[in-house]
């Protein structure tokens, strides 16, 4: 499915008719709507194991990885590692209201993910349990799917807040939290794995000083 899409879309971006779901498809725009095909640019994806990797060093120009992700098929000239978190100030802790809302959203991300996946988890996660209760408590079981990733990596929901207020210290340990120095660590080692780049996805009422 991977290189089938991929195979379309370079297709589509070529000019070309494709065929996608047994239909006939093609980029319409006229000049001046939209850049002229052929456009010419570099296609990554974002596998999730051994096959994916494979088909992706067939297809693909660079590969997008979240932290944890064993790289195979060898090192690739462009690997982008996708990371959140906040660098920790000196005087600032768990408790300080922008680590908290810097790096809350990254870490209600592991109930999001527990809900889908492994839902019996979320008993073992620091404020999973209150997440769990405040969900079922705000929508019937055949709606909770519309709510569960309300905010997801932007912004907490209420349900959201009260399960990272629950789990206290544990959010410093969600994505790059940490002192400045062990941030800079970290830049090292992913570039020793392989990695190129880093995509950080930065939450918190203040973007642009997260980003610096």
């Amino acid at each position: 499915d991977l290189a089938t899409y991929v195979r379309q879309l370079r297709g589509l971006l070529a000019g070309e008719v494709v065929e996608i779901d047994g239909a006939a498809c093609q980029m319409l725009h006229v000049p001046g709507w939209g850049p002229a095909r052929p456009i010419s640019t570099p296609i990554w994806v974002a596998p999730g194991g051994p096959k994916g990797f494979a088909v992706a060093r067939e297809v693909a120009e660079g590969v997008i990885v979240s932290a944890g992700t064993e790289v195979p098929n060898g090192v690739w000239d462009s690997c982008a590692l996708l990371v959140s978190g906040t660098v920790v100030g000196p005087s600032e802790d768990y408790m300080s209201a922008r680590v908290i809302e810097a790096a809350g959203p990254c870490f209600a991300t592991t109930f999001h993910g527990a809900w889908e996946f492994f839902p019996a988890a979320l008993d073992d996660l620091p404020g999973g349990r209150v997440w769990l209760e405040a969900m079922e408590a705000e929508r019937p079981d055949h709606e909770r799917h519309l709510a569960v990733h309300e905010g997801h990596l932007t912004v907490m929901t209420e349900r959201d807040r009260a399960a990272v207020g629950v789990a206290g210290p544990a959010i410093l340990h969600s994505g790059w939290t940490g002192d400045s120095g062990s941030i800079a660590t970290r830049f090292d080692q992913a570039a020793a794995t392989g990695v190129s780049e880093v995509v950080y996805m930065a939450a918190g009422p203040d973007i642009p000083g997260e980003l610096e």
